[in-house]
Formats: structure tokens, C-alpha cells, sequence
């Protein structure tokens, strides 16, 4: 069984900050081994040190601290484990683990970066505030305004979007556009078969850790 662990140390450009350990070894350090000699897209993801564990409340803007509490609720699918430390908002270099949880074990199976050439920016748009068709009557009560009395994707939604109510736009973004995208393996460009297995109630214990940053 593999033992995975965060830990904290300083960079190579000289930041601390913590980093995924699994058998005693750093993250990057595996990274490193799987991309040596790479080219095309994947050499952005150097140097790997610098890479910022995402399971954490280190974020910009609360939509994606929020979003990052659920998907740790979510505890397996493709999930995100390391961001660029320069854009802790998803939009940049984003590495994911295919994680499986079976039995007494969970699994990463594999290891890849978002491909974000592939994401839908139209759909993206839609996937907030815009899907009324779920509308609790409290949500009616919230935002319906804004259905009523703007059309979807004009100058005036978007300007109603962003002055009120763009923290929860952001945030149904993410789980409603995000969190699917990354469920399509094909939007993944893989680079590592690592299948590292961890005992289910250590790994659950490190997750309620990270959790409890969002507090």
C-alpha cells in the first residue's frame, strides 16, 4: 500500500508551500521522471516544484475555493491535485488524477494535465445562473430578476451577472461546467499510468484535513 502525504518545503524560485509526498518521494519528483524528454504542450508544466497543491484554500476568488470543497466531497473522478501558483484559478495548468475508489483502497490510476484547448467557452456561459430551469423558488427569489428582464448572454445580463451576483455565476460555472469537463478523459492529455494505492481510511482522513482549511 502507498502512503500519500502533504508536506512543506521551498521551491526553486524560493516559495514554500506544500506538496503531495507519496512513499517518502515529492510529487514533483515522480513528475519529473514521467516528463523527461517531452515536448509539445506538457513542457509548460516545468519546473514541476513550483506546481501549488490545489487541495487547499489558496485561491483568488471564493468560487473556486468552493469549488475545490466539492470536489474533495466528490472523492473520486478526475479531480485536480496541482495548479500553476500563479493562476490558482483553474484556468492555467491544471495536472488531475483519475481516481477510483474500490473496497478498502483508493486508486490514482493515472496522471495528465486539462487540455483547456478543448473547453467550450459558450457553454461555459450557459452552465451558471442561466440554467433557471432548476430554479427553487428561494433561487426565483434570488436572481429570478435577471430572467425575467434581461436576455440571456446581452450586454444587460452580463452586466446584471457581474455587478450582483458573480461570486455564485463563478462558482455554478465551476460545478456545473468545470467538474464535467474534467470527467471526459479525452479532455486529459495523460502522461503517466502511476496506480498508486492508498488505504481508503488514511486517504479519507487526509481529505477531511484539507477540508477543514474551507472552514
Amino acid at each position: 500500500m502507498d502512503i500519500l502525504e502533504i508536506k512543506q518545503q521551498q521551491t526553486s524560485s524560493g516559495y514554500l508551500h506544500d506538496y503531495f509526498c507519496i512513499n517518502g518521494k515529492p510529487l514533483y519528483e515522480y513528475l519529473n521522471e514521467w516528463l523527461a524528454g517531452i515536448s509539445g504542450p506538457l513542457q509548460f508544466i516545468l519546473p514541476t516544484d513550483d506546481l501549488a497543491i490545489c487541495w487547499k484554500n489558496s485561491f483568488d476568488f471564493e468560487c473556486d475555493a468552493r469549488f475545490m470543497k466539492y470536489v474533495l466531497e466528490q472523492k473520486q473522478g478526475i479531480m485536480p491535485i496541482l495548479s500553476c501558483p500563479d493562476d490558482m484559478d483553474f484556468s492555467c495548468i491544471v495536472l488531475v488524477a483519475d481516481i477510483v475508489r474500490q473496497d478498502d483502497v483508493v486508486a490514482w490510476k493515472r496522471i495528465g494535465m486539462i487540455d483547456h484547448s478543448k473547453e467550450d467557452k459558450k457553454a461555459e456561459e450557459l452552465s451558471g445562473l442561466a440554467q433557471y430551469e432548476k430554479y427553487t423558488d428561494e433561487e426565483w427569489e434570488l436572481y429570478g430578476d435577471g430572467v425575467i428582464n434581461f436576455t440571456i448572454g446581452s450586454d444587460e445580463w452580463n452586466n446584471w451577472l457581474w455587478s450582483n451576483h458573480w461570486r455564485e455565476e463563478s462558482y455554478r460555472r465551476r460545478i456545473n461546467y468545470t467538474f464535467p469537463f474534467y470527467q471526459d478523459p479525452n479532455n486529459t492529455i495523460w502522461f503517466a499510468d502511476c496506480n498508486f494505492s492508498f488505504d481508503i481510511n488514511a486517504y479519507d482522513m487526509l481529505i477531511e484535513i484539507c477540508l477543514r482549511t474551507f472552514e
